[in-house]
């Protein structure tokens, strides 16, 4: 993808897109050595500025742009007075920067309706290869068994994916993104390959018996459901897809509802709350900026004994950034479901629009009110998601006013 792209930019941003999600940097030591993600970065800017794209990612041009860079640049700023500057500094080097990076490119490589939605589907097909060896190994019998539920833990083995936790919220993020697209597809084999794939993500998020997995799985069945014209007969094959599911881990069931019990017989779910509960007491002691991105785990342990992540999006965020960080992330959110609400207003009063864009924005509202929900479960700060999400509707909103000059970008 990346000798292709040398003649249409597009690719870069497919491979660019492996890159984060695989990381190829931590598999393979000798291309962590040589910086190999970030000389591909540096030759994916050097392509947008050769082809005169850079100006498109400037504050002016869009709002969640402009919300975008003020996020990072408090997410910066927080490793000059982070409760360990290498620590933060490191951890901004190699995962923030990375995330930041991607968004502007992103929003500087689309040209057309059909690039965004050839990325989309790359995606999904990205999100299908990483549930292949969890899959595997789950009825193989390879994954960790929990002592005392039997639970099977079939974990990621690398990138975004490493940790069972961290397959669950993959697959379950990339759910929405298959299900649209599925039923918005017309060609036959694309609508077959997108079946495949919902049908693997939900199996992935089962073996990995993680209970957060198990919510989203909950989460995205309501939503679809809420969408859906035709609710009796979605209801059926909902009810029946999750009782198919739930025959692939025995005792899943039994396990997920101990997420409601917060006590110390249950360590895990109970660590959760605490999560939040830190990170609120990290922002007394740092109100501004917090700990520094990256250094929740280190105040943790330094203040509250524990050295783990927070597990909780929300404890993440106040902790690490405090206040600024906290309003700043929240305004990007909040323009982001802005936007959508704005494109599908256009959609509903214009039907000659190409109804991609209606499935785009019914897989991008699900995804964001899905990960907001499981933040409560999961860290997810600098999960590639919310920024990916901010970038379409970017790019959707000046495919549609370039294709359609009477859509208004100007409230």
């Amino acid at each position: 993808m990346l000798l292709i792209s040398i003649f249409r930019q597009k690719y870069a941003l497919l491979a660019y897109l492996i890159i984060i999600i695989f990381r190829p940097g931590d598999s393979y030591p000798f291309l962590g050595a040589i910086r190999f993600e970030m000389i591909v970065g540096l030759y994916i800017f050097a392509l947008i500025v050769v082809r005169g794209k850079l100006q498109i990612a400037s504050t002016e041009y869009h709002k969640i742009t402009k919300a975008m860079y003020l996020f990072f640049f408090i997410v910066f700023i927080s490793v000059a007075q982070a409760f360990d500057f290498s620590h933060s500094l490191d951890y901004a080097y190699r995962i923030s920067f990375l995330i930041f990076a991607f968004y502007i490119m992103f929003v500087c490589s689309f040209e057309k309706m059909e690039d965004l939605k050839l990325f989309v589907f790359v995606y999904i097909l990205i999100m299908s290869w990483m549930a292949y060896m969890p899959i595997y190994e789950h009825f193989m019998g390879i994954g960790s068994v929990r002592h005392g539920a039997g639970i099977i833990h079939s974990k990621g083995l690398i990138g975004f994916a490493r940790g069972h936790v961290a397959l669950a919220n993959l697959m379950t993020q990339s759910i929405p993104f298959a299900y649209f697209m599925f039923m918005g597809e017309e060609n036959k084999v694309k609508k077959l390959i997108l079946l495949g794939a919902l049908l693997i993500f939900v199996m992935a998020t089962i073996s990995s018996g993680s209970r957060g997995g198990f919510l989203g799985l909950v989460i995205c069945a309501g939503l679809f459901w809420y969408k859906a014209k035709k609710k009796g007969i979605a209801s059926v094959v909902m009810v029946a897809l999750i009782i198919v599911a739930l025959g692939l881990n025995p005792n899943y069931l039994n396990w997920v509802f101990t997420i409601l019990d917060f006590g110390s017989s249950d360590i895990s779910a109970h660590s959760r709350i605490v999560g939040l509960r830190h990170g609120i007491e990290m922002a007394a002691k740092r109100p501004i900026l917090g700990v520094g991105i990256g250094c929740y785990p280190l105040a943790r342990s330094a203040w509250f004994h524990w050295g783990i992540w927070a597990h909780n999006h929300y404890g993440e965020l106040i902790g690490e950034l405090g206040i600024m960080g906290v309003l700043s992330w929240g305004w990007l959110i909040y323009l982001c479901f802005k936007e959508i609400k704005k494109i599908r207003d256009y959609i509903g009063r214009n039907s000659h629009v190409d109804p991609f864009y209606n499935t785009l924005m019914d897989a991008c509202w699900a995804t964001l009110i899905l990960r907001l929900i499981i933040g409560m479960t999961t860290h997810s700060l600098m999960s590639f998601v919310w920024y990916m999400i901010a970038g379409i509707l970017v790019v959707t909103t000046k495919l549609l006013e370039k294709t359609y000059p009477d859509f208004a970008l100007k409230e």
